[in-house]
């Protein structure tokens, strides 16, 4: 007999229904007849009889920004999917632990088998792209199936490479080739599509926003975006248009600055959010209407600042983000317009700090 996986026995035979004495009145021919049928009886069940005993306990965890990913109901039907029955149970002495969370632009999924003791027996780490969960979780299933009962899994493995091959099968399908070998420690997998991708993902896009104490009233612009991300990294370049927004004097003369800026923008990125450095270098040009001689002027500008920002996934590609800026100007401009005829002044000077709120589409590639 075989033991189950814990080590015990199913039951043990002690031959109180038939032994030496009681098939020595019976034929030698019959004897043997009723043994082999018994047996072959007794091996027939064995397979049914394993299949309904549960091998271990189920725990998923899902941890910040995986909120969408499968619940544990959908994963254990994954596993059951894949060895053609439920081995789980609440009291089972083994646990399988699977955790899953956001890391940067992507999910990282984690399972750890568990002895009734405590002690780890194995571990594996599977990734893949923020937005595709799901065929994350099939990996896990996969990875979980070939853990609890790898000769189950290799069974149903084969039977679905041979119509359509699940994405990430082929490496975990050689896990399961060997029975006896538990899950390799601490192993890295991906899933083929993410290891597909460059280790440095470029962006372009655009983006609109609004300033408050970069020009004499409030202004707004648009923005476009260039640039790549290594892990949570980037390093982005960004073309900034402001048009001429005009403040009016209680008099009746306005003037205001339009701004045509180059911004280097350096970030660190965690779960969706960036922290990044700001510099701008452009030129600044100050205009009047309705005064007696209409003016303009054109100067250097410069500022440094910092921003914090928030992206949201849309697709694999396509990412929505939004930002809020602190920068100085350096040095401070001061606009100054006279009126010839009235002799009446206009001047404005850029504060030491201006804010910028925007948002920007943006797509990788």
């Amino acid at each position: 007999m075989s033991p189950w996986p814990d080590g015990s026995f199913p039951f043990a035979y002690n031959g109180a229904n038939c032994d030496i004495r009681h098939c020595m009145p019976l034929t030698a021919h019959r004897c043997l007849t009723f043994l082999v049928s018994g047996l072959t009886l007794l091996g027939l069940s064995m397979p049914a009889f394993s299949k309904g005993n549960p091998l271990a306990r189920l725990v998923y965890v899902r941890g910040s920004g995986a909120e969408s990913c499968p619940q544990q109901m959908e994963l254990r039907m994954m596993v059951i999917a894949r060895l053609g029955y439920d081995p789980f149970s609440a009291t089972a002495s083994r646990v399988v632990l699977t955790t899953v969370e956001q890391n940067g632009d992507e999910l990282r999924a984690r399972v750890d088998l568990a002895n009734a003791e405590g002690s780890v027996q194995g571990v594996r780490e599977l990734n893949a792209p923020a937005v595709d969960c799901t065929s994350l979780m099939r990996a896990v299933a996969l990875s979980i199936s070939i853990a609890i009962d790898p000769a189950s899994a290799l069974v149903k493995h084969e039977a679905v490479s041979n119509s359509e091959p699940e994405s990430g099968d082929e490496d975990l399908s050689r896990a399961a080739a060997n029975p006896e070998e538990e899950l390799p420690l601490a192993p890295a997998y991906s899933v083929p599509v993410a290891s597909r991708r460059r280790k440095i993902r470029y962006f372009a896009g655009a983006g609109l926003h609004v300033t408050a104490g970069a020009a004499p009233t409030f202004g707004y612009g648009g923005d476009l975006i260039f640039g790549g991300r290594y892990r949570g990294f980037s390093l982005s370049f960004e073309g900034r248009a402001d048009p001429l927004n005009m403040t009016k004097a209680d008099w009746g003369g306005e003037f205001g600055a339009l701004f045509m800026l180059a911004s280097v923008v350096p970030c660190v990125h965690s779960s969706g959010v960036s922290l990044c450095g700001l510099g701008s270098v452009g030129f600044i040009r100050a205009a009047s209407q309705n005064i007696t001689v209409r003016s303009s002027d054109t100067g250097m500008y410069a500022a440094v600042g910092a921003r914090v920002g928030f992206q949201l996934p849309l697709t694999e590609s396509f990412v929505f983000g939004i930002h809020a800026d602190l920068a100085a100007p350096l040095p401070r401009q001061a606009i100054q317009i006279t009126d010839i005829q009235t002799k009446r002044l206009l001047s404005w000077t850029t504060p030491s700090v201006f804010g910028l709120v925007g948002m920007h589409l943006l797509v990788h590639y």
